[in-house]
């Protein structure tokens, strides 16, 4: 075989871009022959370095890709320049390695965001090594070190944002406020506390509340940990998000902030109200009835913790199944109840017993999905839990019918039951949609009122009595929680000409503001929060206004003419400040303001600084409930001797974390 036939075009030989476009490549793809030169090269693996090596050395040749191409001005494969520019530096090894954080930092995000105990950095020999081996040879050899040095790790991140605070109160921005309170495994009661900006928000940890958690004590502790990041709450809070408790509502009357009581809490308490009624269950008993119609909605309100208990004792009210037939027609509600605790009634049976899921149940169930799916069973004080079990007991629907079959389960379901079932999902799984939408953090009042508009128009577009049962009991619930001096204006400032009036189910909930009353409320905010600053009292005006006309007169009499005449030019040229104007001209100036508005211009001074107070109240808090979470994740049975201030630290961090 010759020289010649060994070497053959390469397949990118008419890529100019590419070093083969000057070479012939090997058939055996080891080696390449320049077409200029007639130089063999090798190229194992497929390297083209050594290609452009000798192009760039023999040839004062350099190939460039066609990113090079547009930045250098080159052609493709065009020689070099005397002036051209360099190729760029060899970088060092250690430049390609990411720069490694404190010690500090990685042991609080480990312990705060990742849930590591502090004994095991002692006890995991493991771990050690790699934190050894990754640079921190100062890693401490005892538990109380480490919880030290997070906890002061978590002061120097409090000083950072006690530092961003005054910077955005500089700036004229303004917070509101969600807290709640919970009790954790060691038995302690604990109040969480958050602030919300317009685009962020910020957990400032948990604080343990010693005795009763009366109004006064709440509102005391509230102060006291605001103080901390100097934080005022008459005058750098907006507004605070509560839920229905009695102690919450009167946290409420003491502070002289707005209030907002929870969306998520509301639509809870309308669900419970058609899905979990207890005078729904037990019409048998008269006497029964009467003793729980005794009770008011408002004490149904504001308990939060009352748990509906359908246990097995409950199947008692459900006739045998042979004269189920023969019963007189029953509420729609009493079914949902009876419905339900069938189903709960089939799924504990095969929970309990592994023998009967495993050998009768997953085996319908792989030969019909092809993998093992489990029942789920309800939470009963959390109806989207009863969501999940009525979805996953329709899509399991045929293969619990041949289990009960194989059983001779006495409890079975009909058609009707599992179109009650549909119908239940239906209503249930927008409700749980809207849930997630006001829950989110970027969630506002104005983005609330969006979600429940969808909601409604589902509920009305679905045409069975749950559903409308349902949409009424949301709407009074609703209504008795938006409040128009903080959703309304925002409704207002966001879009004066929105379509909510023109929807017949939507007016009695979304009630549309008078201007007057949007320009008192705005005026009673600004006032509140940034105008009463700058305002004077008459006296303090007359003072200042003599003062002023006896500094000028005496100034005047030492003035030449062309001094005087400098000033008069400089008095016309003044304009007039809007944070200095009195009561009656702010009026005058926000009706101005609002006329504009209406008329196609923007949110000017005012009512931009209304709207962007308003943007930060949250329409839920639902922040609370997540930090709560997190502190039960992290305060477990295990760890239930966890410090109280270590508890803080670490919630506080954890929250640091997951915002950076």
């Amino acid at each position: 075989m010759s020289r010649e036939s060994i070497f053959v075009k390469h397949k990118k030989d008419l890529d100019t871009s590419s070093a083969w476009c000057h070479f012939l490549i090997a058939s055996d793809g080891k080696s390449a022959r320049c077409k200029r030169c007639l130089a063999v090269l090798k190229t194992l693996g497929g390297s083209t370095k050594g290609l452009h090596t000798h192009l760039l050395s023999k040839h004062n040749f350099k190939v460039l890709s066609e990113s090079n191409c547009s930045s250098t001005g080159h052609g493709h494969g065009e020689p070099l320049e005397e002036n051209s520019t360099p190729p760029p530096a060899k970088r060092k090894l250690v430049e390609y390695f990411i720069k490694s954080d404190t010690l500090d930092y990685v042991l609080a995000r480990m312990t705060a965001l990742d849930g590591f105990p502090f004994i095991v950095f002692i006890t995991s020999n493991d771990l050690r090594q790699l934190l050894i081996s990754k640079g921190y040879s100062d890693l401490p050899k005892s538990a109380v070190t480490i919880r030290n040095r997070v906890v002061n790790f978590s002061l120097t991140i409090r000083k950072e944002i006690i530092d961003e605070f005054k910077r955005l109160k500089k700036k004229g921005e303004r917070f509101s406020l969600t807290f709640n309170e919970w009790t954790s495994t060691a038995n302690k009661r604990f109040m969480n506390i958050n602030i919300h900006s317009q685009t962020k928000f910020w957990s400032l940890g948990l604080i343990q509340v010693n005795g009763s958690m009366t109004a006064e004590n709440c509102i005391c502790v509230l102060k006291e940990r605001l103080s901390r990041f100097d934080i005022s709450l008459e005058e750098d809070i907006v507004a605070i998000v509560i839920d229905g408790p009695n102690v919450m509502l009167k946290v409420r009357k003491l502070v002289d902030t707005e209030h907002q009581l929870c969306f998520a809490h509301c639509i809870h308490l309308a669900v419970c109200d058609v899905l979990y009624n207890k005078k729904n269950i037990n019409i048998r008993d008269e006497s029964t009835a009467n003793d729980i119609n005794e009770d008011s909605d408002e004490e149904f309100d504001e308990d939060d913790d009352e748990e509906f208990d359908f246990s097995d004792s409950d199947l008692n009210i459900l006739p045998q199944n042979d004269i189920i037939q023969d019963m007189p027609d029953l509420t729609n509600e009493y079914n949902i109840n009876v419905v339900i605790i069938k189903i709960r009634k089939v799924v504990m049976c095969f929970k309990i017993s592994p023998t009967k899921n495993d050998t009768i149940l997953q085996k319908y169930v792989k030969a019909e999905h092809g993998k093992e799916i489990k029942l789920l069973l309800d939470c009963k004080t959390r109806w989207n839990s009863l969501l999940a079990m009525l979805e996953r007991f329709v899509l399991l629907k045929t293969s619990i019918q041949k289990s009960l079959i194989d059983l001779n389960h006495p409890v079975s379901l009909e058609d009707s039951d599992y179109n009650l079932i549909t119908e239940i999902t239906d209503v249930l799984a927008p409700i749980k949609l809207t849930v997630e939408a006001i829950g989110r953090r970027d969630s506002n009042l104005c983005t609330a009122d969006a979600a429940f508009k969808f909601l409604f128009k589902e509920l009305s577009e679905k045409n069975s009595v749950l559903a409308n049962k349902m949409r009424t009991c949301l709407s009074d619930r609703i209504k008795k929680r938006r409040r128009p001096e903080l959703s309304g204006v925002l409704r207002y400032l966001q879009n004066p000409h929105d379509d909510y009036d023109k929807i017949t189910y939507l007016k009695d909930i979304f009630l549309i503001p008078k201007n007057d009353f949007i320009r008192k409320q705005t005026i009673k905010l600004i006032e509140r929060i940034h105008y009463n600053e700058h305002l004077m009292t008459p006296n303090e005006e007359q003072q200042q206004c003599s003062e002023q006309t006896e500094s000028e007169s005496i100034t005047l009499t030492q003035m030449t003419l062309k001094e005087k005449l400098e000033l008069e030019i400089g008095k016309s040229k003044r304009t007039i400040d809007p944070m200095t104007q009195k009561e009656t001209d702010l009026i005058k100036i926000i009706k101005k303001e609002m006329n504009l508005f209406e008329n196609g211009g923007t949110r000017v001074h005012h009512l931009e600084l209304a709207f962007k107070y308003l943007m930060s109240i949250p329409p839920t808090s639902i922040e609370s409930e997540r930090a709560f979470s997190a502190a039960a994740y992290i305060g477990t049975k295990l760890r239930s001797r966890l410090g109280d201030g270590s508890l803080d630290a670490l919630l506080f961090l954890r929250s640091y974390f997951q915002n950076n």
